[in-house]
């Protein structure tokens, strides 16, 4: 995700587009799925949240996939 974020942010920063609800839909749609539905979840009002947001779901995925999915329980 921060590959995509770094690109995503050099690529629209020359763009002079008013409303962040576009750059934000456009940001959202280059996402892989599991992170967009997340997101989906949060009302964020801006592109600088969604972007922080989605760097924190990445890596909390990968964490649950490789614990398979039970990162929360302990069996101990």
């Amino acid at each position: 995700m921060s590959e995509y974020g770094d690109w995503f942010e050099e690529i629209s920063g020359p763009l002079k587009i008013g409303n962040s609800n576009y750059m934000k839909g456009i940001f959202m749609n280059g996402l892989k799925e599991e992170i967009r539905v997340e997101l989906n979840l949060h009302p964020l009002k801006t592109l600088e949240e969604l972007m922080d947001l989605a760097l924190l779901i990445e890596p909390r995925n990968m964490i649950l996939k490789k614990e398979g999915g039970n990162a929360f329980y302990s069996a101990g």
